[in-house]
């Protein structure tokens, strides 16, 4: 029988974030979803815990030719049974009924609308000692809309559920260095109509102490990607501009609003 959703998880290194992901899984109160554990490694201690919690219907593929999440997160796409998708990196979780609550919310929703969700920002350590969360945020997403995307991103990668056959209309783009997930959203926005759930379920965990993820901010490429985003997406009246320009500012980088 087909899954109701299909569950992309990508990973890199770091095995007890991946096993602390896969348990939220694996301990929902409905099961009835299919996990791609998408790695772009072929470390033996990754395959090992993904081999440890998948179950028969789901999949590993190890990707060590792919660069980075945006190749792997396309792979996974291809690989996916059901008809919607989720995203979910090795560093974040879902809640323990998430599952149950996504299932009821599809059946009343068409299958092309994007669905997005509130979600609790998690700050916390990433060392394997962790002790727990040292500031729980919850982000209520009412007053959000697709047009903001052509700003910026606010919808975490987990956050949101999405037809498959439109995902693989819009495939990641390995070009960027960042921001990978925004420019996929801008793509989606394209072509259907997003909706707001109020309702809770994922959880985005923040590094408090040094992560790969922060190594695009340090460098300064994020605000080419941010440029390389902007050119590709034009901006739909001034006012966009300007908070465009505005938001490249912050970053260091002074751009004419001809250009956004």
């Amino acid at each position: 029988m087909r899954p109701f959703v299909s569950i992309i998880l990508t990973t890199h290194e770091r095995p007890h974030l991946l096993a602390r992901s896969l348990t939220s899984l694996v301990n929902q109160t409905n099961q009835d979803f299919q996990i791609v554990v998408c790695s772009d490694e072929g470390s033996t201690q990754t395959k090992k815990v993904a081999t440890q919690y998948l179950r028969k219907t789901d999949v590993l593929l190890v990707l060590p030719h792919m660069r980075g999440p945006a190749e792997t997160r396309n792979a996974g796409i291809e690989f996916s049974a059901a008809r919607r998708i989720m995203f979910l990196d090795d560093d974040d979780s879902f809640d323990l009924n998430f599952m149950a609550d996504l299932s009821n919310i599809l059946d009343t929703n068409p299958i092309n609308d994007l669905l997005y969700f509130n979600y609790s920002k998690i700050e916390e350590s990433t060392n394997e000692n962790n002790s727990g969360p040292t500031k729980i945020e919850k982000i209520v997403q009412k007053y959000k809309n697709s047009e903001s995307l052509l700003v910026g991103n606010f919808i975490p990668n987990n956050s949101y559920c999405v037809d498959a056959l439109v995902a693989r209309k819009c495939p990641f783009d390995a070009r960027l260095q960042s921001h990978e997930d925004w420019d996929f959203l801008i793509g989606i926005s394209a072509l259907v109509k997003f909706k707001w759930i109020d309702m809770f379920g994922p959880n985005v965990h923040l590094a408090t102490d040094s992560s790969r993820n922060s190594s695009p901010h340090s460098t300064g490429s994020v605000s080419l990607d941010f440029l390389s985003i902007y050119r590709k997406w034009p901006a739909k009246d001034d006012k966009t501009k300007l908070l465009r320009q505005a938001q490249l500012r912050a970053y260091g980088v002074d751009v004419s609003l001809q250009f956004l």
